[in-house]
């Protein structure tokens, strides 16, 4: 699992993404995310009830969620490359958010009760332009239920492109 922080997806992710393809020792096939808000470094200092390292947690989450949810959406790196490289195409990744304080969350108080202050929770997905995180934050939303079946869709209002997604 690779966090991306909230800084460097506004900058740009071209030349990190770049750096980790480029190592020949670096398997391609875990998935990406984006922390909103914070930096991915705060993101990984998190404690978790269960596991020991936050992104095994993220992982399985996600992975689960991908499984048994199927409007939860995944990206590996192989992927994401492939978007930036197509016409067209813009990558889409999960959005990841602290809720409560990252410095109590770095802590092993955060574990110690029943209640965990602070948590790290999927929410929403973040749309590229480009290398670039798109401008505004894009929103999931529960539109219909047909089915059992879960349909999100998620608007991406950018003043000059209005692009409607279809999770299903």
């Amino acid at each position: 699992m690779v966090l991306i922080g909230q800084s460097l997806a506004d900058e740009g992710v071209a030349e990190s993404l770049d750096f980790l393809l480029r190592d020949h020792e670096m398997r391609t096939d875990f998935y990406l995310a984006v922390v909103r808000d914070a930096a991915a470094e705060d993101a990984l200092k998190i404690m978790t009830p269960l596991q020991k390292i936050p992104a095994s947690k993220l992982f399985a989450s996600l992975e689960t969620s991908e499984q048994n949810w199927a409007p939860s959406l995944t990206e590996t790196l192989n992927e994401m490359i492939s978007d930036l490289l197509s016409d067209g195409k813009h990558p889409i990744l999960p959005g990841i958010r602290i809720l409560g304080d990252p410095e109590v969350g770095a802590k092993k108080q955060n574990v110690e009760g029943i209640d965990t202050p602070t948590q790290l929770k999927f929410s929403g997905i973040a749309g590229f332009k480009g290398d670039k995180i798109a401008a505004g934050s894009m929103r999931m939303r529960v539109k219909d239920t047909i089915s059992s079946a879960i349909i999100l869709k998620a608007r991406w209002n950018i003043p000059s492109v209005r692009m409607e997604v279809m999770l299903a």
